[in-house]
């Protein structure tokens, strides 16, 4: 019992003694921690000193200046999610700091916390409703969020407080673009332009809506005031040939080739739109520079015969045509039609001739061959052609009537009779069979089947 009693201080004296011990080397763990940390980060070690500071709060949980070091060298490294663990704490201890309660909604805007930022700026707006700034950052939070019609409701309300806020303008501006809404994104970066004329992204990003609304006129306007870059060059071609004005969509493109004449597409665009201004030579001229980058490209090739065919120039026409048929002779239909464009009507002809005698099953070909011979008298070939043609297709009356045509020009009445009473069964009410039967008869002097035939037409007409 006496030991006891004498053994009791001295054991309280150790405990003590250990105690202090352990809180003495806490403190100085502690502090060495918040050094390093401090060394690290004036030496722009920014993760380094980020680990130091967040070992040391384990020791200190809820040491405010830790957690301070600890927001500001997490947001300068990136780490905004750090940054706002953070700053949760300090404005749970703070909650009537302003400016901690903004801080944290901005790192929760830069992490793409969208919703959590916009909520955390309400809050700040529902006690100091003054601060327009607050409105906008909550405008800007929910439009990068995806809340576009919110978005919109809070930049129009901003701009009732604020007309000339052209943060808010801009932003109302994009959010109704990303809702389809485009006359009115439109209008919205037309507002902003009139405050920013300098600004040639802003005046591209108005270029591109109204070229997209077919609003020609208005992207022009908008593309004449940048310096004329390959994107704005073509936007103005864009811009003219919409508006139907190719004569300027050619200078437009004939700039940008001068500008960038390895672009190939740009001098391709230049060849078509100079085929559809009717600038055939110039055409010709484009694709030939073309060709020479791509010798082989025989696409390019049938281009240029037929810009020098719709310039008229049929003995340039004719030499590209016969250097791409010695290598591709099965573009003898598709050079035939160049030929004829080109005023070539004999040339074209034994194209299609070549082209039939190979494709004997294609219709088309076949009927344009026959079209051809017509129009260039040759009946004896155009009769047999559309004879052949009517018996395989007797349901078609262009080429029954054709054929029948083809018959009485070439001396053979009878044969076209035939043709068209083998029509009229397939086409038992037709009025201009029975009309072209009564007039062949008669020209053959068959009266009593003129008679017969017009008959049938009365007839069909009491019905």
């Amino acid at each position: 019992m006496l030991l006891r009693y004498f053994l009791a201080p001295v054991l309280m004296l150790l405990v003590t003694a250990v105690s202090t011990t352990a809180l003495y080397h806490g403190t100085q763990q502690h502090r060495v921690l918040v050094a390093r940390g401090d060394r690290r980060r004036a030496r722009k070690e920014l993760p380094q000193a980020l680990e130091a500071y967040l070992q040391a709060l384990k020791q200190r949980p809820n040491d405010e200046r830790i957690l301070s070091r600890i927001a500001s060298v997490a947001e300068e490294a990136g780490e905004f999610e750090v940054a706002a663990d953070a700053l949760f704490k300090l404005t749970a201890t703070r909650p009537q700091d302003q400016d901690l309660g903004e801080r944290l909604a901005d790192v929760l805007c830069w992490s793409r916390r969208y919703d959590d930022a916009a909520a955390h700026y309400a809050k700040l707006l529902a006690r100091h409703p003054e601060r327009q700034q607050l409105r906008l950052k909550r405008a800007q939070a929910l439009q990068w969020g995806g809340r576009r019609e919110e978005a919109v409701k809070e930049f129009d309300h901003l701009l009732r407080l604020d007309p000339q806020c052209l943060d808010a303008v801009r932003g109302l501006a994009e959010s109704h673009v990303a809702l389809g809404h485009m006359e009115e994104g439109a209008r919205q970066y037309e507002r902003l332009l009139e405050a920013q004329p300098n600004d040639e992204k802003l005046a591209l990003t108005l270029a591109q809506i109204r070229l997209g609304l077919h609003q020609w006129d208005g992207a022009a306007k908008a593309l004449t005031r940048l310096p004329r870059t390959r994107t704005v060059l073509r936007g103005l071609a864009d811009a003219a040939m919409g508006a139907g004005r190719p004569g300027q969509a050619v200078g437009h493109l004939e700039e940008l080739v001068r500008l960038e004449p390895d672009d190939g597409a740009a001098a391709e665009q230049l060849a078509r739109v100079c085929l559809w201004a009717k600038q055939y030579d110039k055409a010709a001229a484009a694709l030939a520079k073309l060709l020479a980058a791509k010798p082989n490209d025989t696409l390019l090739r049938v281009d240029i015969a037929r810009a020098h065919a719709l310039a008229g120039n049929q003995v340039e026409c004719a030499a590209v045509v016969r250097a791409i048929l010695e290598s591709k002779p099965e573009l003898s239909r598709e050079l035939g039609e160049v030929l004829i464009t080109a005023g070539d009507n004999e040339g074209g002809v034994k194209l299609y001739k070549r082209w039939v005698d190979e494709h004997p099953d294609d219709t088309d070909a076949r009927k344009r061959l026959g079209e051809l011979l017509r129009a260039g008298g040759q009946h004896e070939e155009a009769s047999p052609l559309y004879v052949a043609l009517a018996k395989q297709h007797p349901q078609d009356l262009v080429l029954l009537f054709a054929a029948a045509e083809e018959a009485a020009w070439g001396g053979a009445p009878a044969k076209a009779i035939e043709l068209l009473e083998d029509g009229l069964q397939f086409h038992p009410d037709s009025d201009e069979i029975l009309r072209r039967l009564v007039q062949l008869a008669f020209a053959a002097k068959d009266y009593k089947r003129a008679a017969r035939y017009g008959e049938q037409r009365i007839k069909l007409r009491e019905r």
